[in-house]
């Protein structure tokens, strides 16, 4: 039996986290380490996302992995490592071997707050930006973050959150970058649960040549915390400027926003809104809206589901200029079999609307899941 057979037959990938289970290892009663372990068997009707001559396949994955932490009454740490093993059934020339680390650390007082995280994720698959008539796209992602928090009065704290992105891409044809970002808000409570803010975050952008390099503002205001009794979450809204180093400045409407609103004890719904700049895969810069909302249900102590849909607007600062209008709406039912053992089945829809229609496409991936923790 090769590989790929053995894989369906285990089968069915995602949430290795899913279910809770007592640790084999451990180096104290605040410290386990779990081993991880993936299989998933997932069909995709358009691996690269052609417009034309759209060829699918179904992709075998197993991917082992660790995940130790410890958490105490006030500090916490953890870090996780995964291999994942991909295998084509008809283009074995896509076979690829992709390693995911994350990483973390953090402390919270009752006067002041800290936190720091780091991850290295590799991926191989198609985007929006990064399309290849013949491959798919091998990305390497490196962010590097950290958010520290401390009271000033009894009512006005102030947090500062930078943060590092690297996008390295493995063909020749794309750009990697970099972005370091610095947001500083000041808090102010207006309730024991709600503060209003005031904040200002600097970007600063550079590609490999030079063609995305530019440097950000963004003023603010928002307010963050429990809202309601059922709504909670935090909001941004303010001017958001991109400097480019060669090229005239945009200024737009800058938004950043996450909400959940807790409809029942059993259901929760999230909402989130963006809008900004980014550095595409080929090196110049974008102005970016999305929007999503998504819902988790669960229905019993085993079965859960989630629905999520999302729409972005991609337009790129370039000449001759491009528009990219993207839909995406997910569907996946979850089982819990023991406690060690998640079984999931998704689906996904992925639609591109470009004013090029060489980028235009749609994409269906259907997965099936098996998850140990163990």
């Amino acid at each position: 039996m090769n590989w790929p057979s053995r894989a369906a037959v285990a089968a069915l990938i995602f949430l290795p986290m899913a279910a809770r289970a007592d640790p084999l290892l451990s180096f104290g009663p605040d410290v386990p380490l779990f081993l991880t372990a993936t299989v998933s068997v997932r069909h995709d009707d358009n691996v690269l996302l052609s417009s034309t001559n759209k060829v699918g396949d179904t992709i075998y994955l197993f991917a082992p992995g660790v995940d130790l932490h410890y958490s105490g009454s006030q500090a916490s740490a953890g870090i996780t490592f995964s291999e994942q093993f991909s295998r084509y059934a008809k283009d074995r020339n896509l076979d690829d071997q992709l390693a995911n680390l994350a990483t973390y650390i953090g402390y919270q007082g009752s006067e002041s707050s800290f936190g720091a995280n780091a991850s290295y994720q590799q991926t191989d698959q198609t985007t929006t930006s990064a399309t290849s008539l013949d491959q798919t796209v091998k990305q390497t992602m490196i962010a590097v973050g950290a958010r520290a928090e401390v009271a000033i009065t009894a009512k006005t704290r102030l947090g500062v959150t930078p943060s590092y992105n690297r996008v390295e891409f493995a063909q020749v044809g794309f750009t990697d970058s970099n972005i370091f970002t610095v947001p500083v808000d000041l808090y102010y409570g207006i309730t024991p649960k709600t503060d209003l803010s005031v904040g200002y975050a600097y970007t600063h952008t550079t590609t490999a040549d030079g063609s995305g390099d530019s440097k950000g503002n963004f003023v603010n205001v928002g307010a963050r915390g429990q809202f309601t009794e059922k709504l909670s979450g935090q909001v941004r809204v303010g001017v958001t400027e991109n400097k480019p180093k060669t090229g005239q400045s945009v200024s737009q409407l800058g938004v950043e926003s996450t909400l959940s609103y807790a409809f029942s004890p059993k259901t929760t719904f999230s909402l989130y809104a963006n809008n900004g700049f980014a550095p595409s895969a080929s090196g110049n810069q974008t102005e970016v809206f999305s929007t999503g909302l998504s819902g988790n249900f669960q229905f019993s102590q085993s079965w859960s589901a989630s629905i999520s849909g999302g729409t972005s607007a991609t337009k790129y600062l370039i000449v001759p200029s491009r528009t990219d209008h993207f839909y995406d709406a997910s569907l996946s039912l979850s089982y819990i079999v023991t406690s060690y053992l998640n079984l999931s089945a998704s689906y996904l829809y992925r639609k591109n609307v470009s004013t090029i229609d060489s980028v235009t496409f749609d994409d269906n991936l259907a997965t099936l899941t098996a998850a140990c923790r163990f």
